[in-house]
């Protein structure tokens, strides 16, 4: 079927990495396209918009009808003529002073109707200004193309034809008792309120010498937000929404905190450096030093600088939450300061000391200490929320914070997008995109084995996919391809067409170097195949440090993201080749097993969601494992299947108290109190395996469908927006 969304293609000249910005990352192109693509969210996403009603557009942002925007390099530009016709008819090119000759020329070749939206000062004959164009002006360019489809003797899907026979929908604001603040902390709140068809009271400029009144704007933005969402979720026009809740840390560059400026930096540029590396609170704290920095032009360069990567950064947070409608909470800088901690963790965890597990416990819990400390009390509202999906933005493992005595990750679904690079975090926070996919997506999942021949753990990840024992009916299949070089990996993932892959082998700390992979012991970059390696949408990664904790921003991890995966499941640390077998063999079996069970139904997941409920069944598991070691008891079969088998009923029917009814199982299997096990738990089997792996990118807009579904959730290219066309 016709994908009606707009195409908002957003051009730049081709990006030199080496001129990227030194605190996040962002190219000079990109830079400029993230205030172009936030200047965009004031325009419609698709042709229905022009007759959907203000709560029915707010329910499609929340089942993930995001903005369609593609940053598009000038030599790319060709590229496009291969996609512009009537399957996906509606294109919107944003060009600038740099690219406006350059679009202009190039959409003269094109017969198809197109619209040339100019950034630029001075609008180019044929353009029309960005900073200018109106709704009205998208809905005479969707007449004109619909008329040039049908002159061509074309099919507009029926719907499409009745809106653009009607004049656009007017609907007033709906006024909120909120005052307008325009500070980079609320900015994504009112932005995700203003976009869709709130009208805020007047500019309240926010500031305060302590974090007390920063705290408090964010709260009364987000609840606005909260409680909007959960008015229009109880109205039953959304598919399972993409995310509930954003939080959000900008972290920098990892070295940027660790760099100490030489004795020939300049003074002024060398305090200012350092408050910023430093910070902890929402504000800066000035003295009388500062003051006399404020006139000087190294002060002034610095700053500057700074604030255009902390706009970029916090426009691009503002449109992830308005292409989803969901609240944002900007937690503060201190939280970026526990990176000490996480280096001895990680050392510690590849050191062989004979005290490893204590020594490992110890930290994790420091860590967590410290993340606790660092959120401020007012927003765990926000984050300890039934059935919460939780879309984390930073470098901070923010995924251990603890809620209720277990880490965010196990309680809550969540999911985390890096803020460095910053191409990547502008990737997947304002390029993203949602799909649908039919069970049989993933009928055949290709298992990429890269291990040398006389590796002891060549067979473990076979040998436990083989354990698996699936019902016939089931046309769920893994294929085990062993690679040996780097050219038969580029050439076995080409050529596979299935929605899944897992690479099995070892990985690569990004620390000394760029995180690679290792294939038949040679490691390697795959970021420089980039031209010439297809990546499947969803990347699982069973090797050690793909993510590592203590790395920087080049991990294997980003680099699939950088590849093309809307999803990578990374490691933090390094794992147990025999637990990471369990995890992908478990993973399979509920593929197999559980999915087209809910699918079957008419019912629909996330990705984000199935991941999440696998992670919590294997966390209790390897929790029940470790305790009965360490307690040197004998675990019978039989009170590890019945543990196993009611934690596991517990997780499936959404119970919300999963963990501390599993938790007194597990007591009374023990003949002990619940609070001594608990105690045990929280001491001694924190750091478990599965609480090493982090999904990466949006596992959150890939939702899997039953197959007579997938036609119906295609009308207009978005997996969930059938309800509110039906509506």
């Amino acid at each position: 079927m016709p994908d009606y969304r707009f195409q908002y293609v957003l051009t730049m000249p081709p990006q030199d990495l080496w001129q990227a910005s030194p605190f996040f990352g962002f190219t000079p192109g990109i830079l400029e396209s993230v205030q172009y693509a936030f200047e965009l969210l004031r325009l419609p996403r698709h042709p229905l918009f022009f007759r959907l009603t203000k709560d029915q557009k707010r329910a499609w942002a929340m089942a993930g009808g995001t903005y369609q925007f593609q940053p598009a390099h000038l030599d790319a530009l060709p590229v496009f003529r291969h996609v512009i016709n009537q399957e996906i008819p509606l294109w919107c090119f944003v060009s600038t002073d740099e690219t406006m000759s350059d679009v202009s020329s190039f959409l003269e070749t094109i017969e198809h109707p197109t619209l040339h939206l100019c950034a630029a000062e001075n609008v180019i004959e044929g353009g029309i200004s960005l900073w200018g164009i109106t709704a009205e002006d998208l809905y005479n360019y969707s007449c004109k193309a619909i008329s040039f489809i049908k002159a061509k003797g074309g099919n507009v899907p029926y719907v499409i034809e009745e809106v653009l026979k009607m004049p656009i929908l007017q609907e007033p604001p709906d006024s909120l008792n909120l005052e307008e603040r325009e500070h980079y902390l609320t900015l994504a709140n009112e932005t995700v309120l203003k976009r869709s068809n709130y009208a805020l009271k007047s500019l309240q400029k926010l500031s305060g010498a302590s974090n007390d009144p920063y705290i408090r704007a964010i709260c009364d933005s987000a609840d606005q937000v909260d409680r909007e969402q959960n008015r229009i979720g109880t109205l039953g026009l959304v598919h399972p929404p993409t995310f509930t809740t954003l939080l959000c840390c900008a972290s920098f560059y990892r070295h940027v905190y660790a760099a100490r400026p030489g004795k020939d930096t300049n003074e002024v540029t060398r305090r200012v450096f350092n408050s910023f590396r430093r910070q902890t609170k929402y504000f800066s704290d000035g003295d009388r030093q500062t003051l006399a920095d404020l006139a000087t032009p190294e002060f002034q360069s610095m700053v500057g600088m700074y604030r255009q990567e902390i706009d970029a950064f916090s426009k691009a947070i503002a449109v992830k939450a308005t292409n989803s409608f969901a609240p944002v909470i900007r937690l503060p800088p201190v939280l970026n300061q526990v990176q000490d901690d996480v280096d001895k963790l990680a050392r510690c965890t590849r050191g062989d000391n004979p005290h490893l597990l204590f020594k490992q416990e110890k930290l994790f819990r420091t860590i967590t200490k410290s993340l606790i400390n660092g959120v401020p009390a007012e927003y765990y509202k926000y984050i300890d929320s039934p059935h919460n999906r939780i879309k984390l933005v930073g470098n901070v493992p923010l995924e251990w914070l603890e809620i209720r005595g277990i880490p965010m990750m196990i309680r809550y679904e969540t999911s985390r997008i890096p803020s460095t690079p910053g191409n990547v975090m502008f990737d997947q926070c304002v390029v993203s995109r949602e799909v649908a996919f039919p069970a049989s997506a993933l009928d055949e999942t290709l298992v990429i084995r890269a291990y040398e021949a006389t590796d002891p753990v060549r067979h473990v990840l076979e040998v436990a996919l083989r354990t698996v024992r699936i019902s016939q009916q089931s046309k769920c299949r893994f294929r085990i391809q062993d690679v040996s070089s780097i050219e038969e990996f580029i050439e076995v993932v080409n050529s596979f067409k299935g929605a899944l892959m897992v690479f099995d082998g070892h990985g690569s700390p990004s620390i000394s170097d760029v995180g690679k992979v290792s294939i038949c012991g040679k490691l390697v970059d795959l970021y420089e195949f980039r031209t010439r390696l297809r990546v499947p949408p969803i990347v699982l990664l069973s090797s050690c440090d793909t993510h590592a904790i203590d790395g920087d921003h080049a991990s294997v991890g980003n680099t699939f993201l950088m590849l093309g995966a809307m999803t990578v499941v990374a490691t933090l640390l390094p794992v147990s080749a025999t637990d990471a077998a369990v995890f992908v063999a478990r993973l399979y079996f509920r593929i197999a097993e559980l999915l087209p069970g809910i699918l079957s139904s008419g019912g629909e997941t996330r990705w984000s969601s199935f991941v999440s409920g696998m992670q919590k069944q294997v966390y209790i598991s390897e929790q029940i494992r470790r305790l009965y070691k360490l307690l040197r008891r004998d675990l019978p079969f039989r009170d590890y299947y019945a543990i196993h088998t009611a934690a596991n009923d517990f997780i499936l029917k959404g119970d919300l108290q999963w963990y501390e009814k599993s938790v007194l199982l597990v007591a009374n299997h023990l003949n002990a109190t619940e609070e001594a096990i608990r105690k045990e738990l929280k001491s001694r089997c924190q750091l478990v395996d599965i609480v090493k792996y982090v999904q990466l990118g949006n596992p959150d807009q890939i939702l899997f469908v039953g197959e007579s579904d997938i036609e119906a959730s295609t009308i207009t290219g978005n997996s969930g927006t059938t309800s509110v066309l039906t509506t």
